[in-house]
This record gives structure tokens, sequence and C-alpha cells, in this order.
């Protein structure tokens, strides 16, 4: 998750929640929990707090830590069901986070109320992405089929209303940072392209093409996107083979028992 000024990034890994530079810096452990497992860090839209999940009391919880230091808060508790996921809505006012029992949860900072947005009595939600304006929702669902095998779909809805507006969205669909627009990429004549959608009229354009393989998110002015690509190492060349003894030159038997 890149913090709103873009200058810092939060991180989860081996259980920590880290605090990281985007170019030069300090990182930060920010948790220290050896006892326990930390998952899915989120920078509010201040940029002041770091919210996550938590498994420190035996159960999964919703945390948030002040970015600039300091003592973990724990939002929820007691709770009945296992998280998967948070995002914070776009003033930061509250925080979503779907669980096993099929239910999207609304936690209000303010108040520190848990309500109910909404569940599903069949799929199970994976993802759940607010728009910037906090209109619309973005809903990843995950289901068992009858013959033992699972699908994932997205859906595309009024937040106030639930009404459904796209219910096969495209895979990895997701919202830009400030635009009430969704994007997703996809194969076309020019490569890999990126294409919006705008969530009203159903009108899609595309932002650009010819993308490098690998993930990416925008950065938070839309004017740039960060790329997680991954590199292969240096490849066994099979024409050279290394003969230590006579053996060697019988493929495997070091691995014979």
């Amino acid at each position: 998750s890149l913090s709103p000024a873009g200058e810092r990034l939060v991180v989860t890994a081996r259980g920590e929640v880290f605090n990281i530079p985007s170019d030069k810096g300090v990182t930060k452990n920010i948790t220290r929990t050896p006892g326990a497992h930390e998952r899915n860090a989120s920078w509010s839209p201040d940029g002041k707090y770091i919210a996550y999940i938590s498994d420190a009391t035996g159960e999964t919880e919703l945390y948030i830590q002040p970015a600039a230091g300091g003592d973990a808060i724990q939002l929820t508790k007691n709770n009945d069901s296992y998280i998967r996921s948070l995002q914070w809505s776009p003033d930061g006012s509250k925080i979503y986070y779907t669980d096993r029992k099929n239910r999207i949860n609304q936690y209000t900072v303010a108040t520190r109320n848990v309500s109910l947005v909404m569940q599903d009595p069949v799929g199970e939600f994976r993802d759940v992405s607010i728009s910037p304006d906090g209109k619309y929702l973005l809903t990843r669902y995950w289901n068992n089929h009858s013959l033992k095998r699972s699908y994932t779909y997205t859906t595309l809805s009024e937040l106030k209303t639930g009404k459904v507006l796209l219910s096969n969205a495209k895979e990895g669909m997701r919202w830009m940072p400030k635009s009430n627009l969704a994007y997703y990429t996809r194969k076309g004549m020019k490569g890999t392209e990126l294409v919006t959608l705008d969530p009203t009229s159903k009108k899609e354009n595309i932002l650009a093409c010819q993308l490098p393989e690998g993930s990416f998110s925008f950065g938070p002015t839309e004017d740039y996107l960060l790329f997680s690509i991954r590199e292969k190492g240096p490849q066994e060349r099979k024409e050279i083979q290394e003969i230590l003894v006579p053996d060697d030159r019988q493929p495997g038997w070091r691995n014979r028992m």
C-alpha cells in the first residue's frame, strides 16, 4: 500500500508490517510481534494511520497504528469469524472488511461501531474495493461449484442501494486512486492494454497500450504506474555438464536411493 504522498510504502512480510521508503530512507518494522501474524496492511487516506489484520488475540481482528510511530490500537474485539481483507473508505471515516461468514462489514472509526453492509448466502467475498467517491463497490466472490470445483467472479454495484450494475465484471478490475473510474488489462492488437470503465455510463476507454508484463498499481496522482516485474535469474546451461566423478555421466544418479 502506497502512502497518499507516495514517499512511503507499507508491506507485510514474515507476519510483520514494514513501513519502507519508496526511494531512499529507513525501513521500519512497526509491529514487532513474533507471536502473531499481521497481514493486509493499508495506509489511511490522510496518511496518518496504517490499518492491518492481526491474530494477536487468537482471533483475527482489525488494528490501526500511527504512521509516525506509536502503539497499535485494536479496533474490533471478540470477532466471530476469520477476517479476509480490509479497505479504508475514501474519506478515512470507515473501514470495510470481509469475513468467512460471507459478510461485508463496516467499521466506523469515530464511533467504533460495526455494522453489516451485506451478506451473501452462497458466495464468499474475497475482496472489496470502494470507488474514490464512495458510491460504487467492486466485489470479488469465491464460490464452490457443485462438482467440488471453485471459481471467482467480480461484480460492480452501488454501495448505498446494493444495485448490481455489472454481474460479471472483468477479472482484476480495480479503482483508480482519484478518478471514479475502474480499470483492468486485456490482450489487444497492440499488446497488453490498460482499459478504464465509467461505472455510470459503462463506457470503456483504452488508456495505454504495450504495457510490460507484471503487476502494477497507479501512483496517487494517476500520472504514473508502479510495476512489480519478476525477472529470471541465471539459468543452467544444459550444454555444459559438471563431471566430478565418472558416475556423473549418468543423468540423475546422485538422486537415486
